[in-house]
This record gives C-alpha cells, sequence and structure tokens, in this order.
C-alpha cells in the first residue's frame, strides 16, 4: 500500500493489524497525519524522531527506521526488546525521511 495523496483518508486504511494489537494507536495517527501534512514542502522543517534501542545504544544512526511517534517507539521496545530497551530521540530534517508507505509510523532517517 502507498499513502493517498490526501492523508486524511488514510485513517484506518490498511493499519488494522497495529490498531487491533495496539488500540492506543487509533489516537496518535491523527498526530502524525498532521505532522506529515505540516512538513510536506518544507523539507527543512525539523522534526523529532525516535527509535525503540537496546540499553547499550544511544544515537540514531544514518540509515536507522524511526518514527515520529514516541508511542509506536514505546510499543516497539515493549514488543521487540521485552521492554528492556529505552527509546532515544532526535530532532532532524523532514527532508531527510523517507517511507516505503506500508506504515504511516515507520519512516528511514538519511541524514548525517
Amino acid at each position: 500500500m502507498m499513502f493517498p495523496g490526501d492523508l486524511k483518508h488514510y485513517q484506518g486504511y490498511g493499519y488494522s493489524r497495529y490498531r487491533i494489537e495496539n488500540p492506543e494507536m487509533f489516537f496518535e495517527e491523527p498526530k502524525t497525519i498532521a505532522l506529515i501534512e505540516l512538513a510536506r514542502g518544507n523539507p527543512d522543517m525539523m522534526i523529532t524522531i525516535y527509535r525503540a534501542v537496546p540499553q547499550n545504544v544511544e544515537h540514531i544512526h544514518q540509515g536507522d527506521w524511526v518514527t515520529p511517534t514516541r508511542a509506536y517507539a514505546d510499543i516497539h521496545n515493549e514488543s521487540n526488546l521485552d521492554g528492556r530497551g529505552r527509546v532515544v530521540s532526535r530532532q532532524v530534517r523532514a527532508g531527510d525521511l523517507h517511507t516505503e508507505g506500508n506504515c504511516i509510523h515507520e519512516w528511514g532517517w538519511n541524514g548525517g
């Protein structure tokens, strides 16, 4: 699935797997959509990104998959790191993010 041009029509589309497993993500979806819409056409806009990492990792690295949604990173800490990791964040340019279009909360960071 790729995101539709108008993200207002995205909410709920193709997202049932995450919503069923984590119903709280339903409330995060509009926030993420609003952030994406705000950044559209503004590649220099600074966005906070998050990533769940093991305790010994201190930074988000170029090429990492990230999320603009803290709650989504928290879910990944619980599900992928058994709650033993932590969530790190940093500010990045919107233009340095890319997506495969399969989940509105999952983005790659290409910055340096």
